[in-house]
């Protein structure tokens, strides 16, 4: 890309079973008491997987 005189990003996704978040991150209660709301980046999620276009999460 850089050779032809391009500009972009690589992304590398890695897989990670999350088992070290289990009473974090996966956990509902502990989200809720740090005023953390997943639902923006939820639904960005969705909106991607289903039209091929992101949109940053918005809240």
């Amino acid at each position: 890309m850089h050779a032809r005189g391009g500009r972009g990003s690589i992304v590398s996704l890695l897989g990670d079973p999350g088992v070290r978040y289990g009473e974090t991150l996966f956990d509902p209660a502990w989200l809720a008491a740090r005023h953390i709301d997943l639902a923006p980046a939820r639904e960005a999620l969705q909106h991607c997987l289903a039209s091929g276009c992101w949109e940053p999460p918005q809240g």
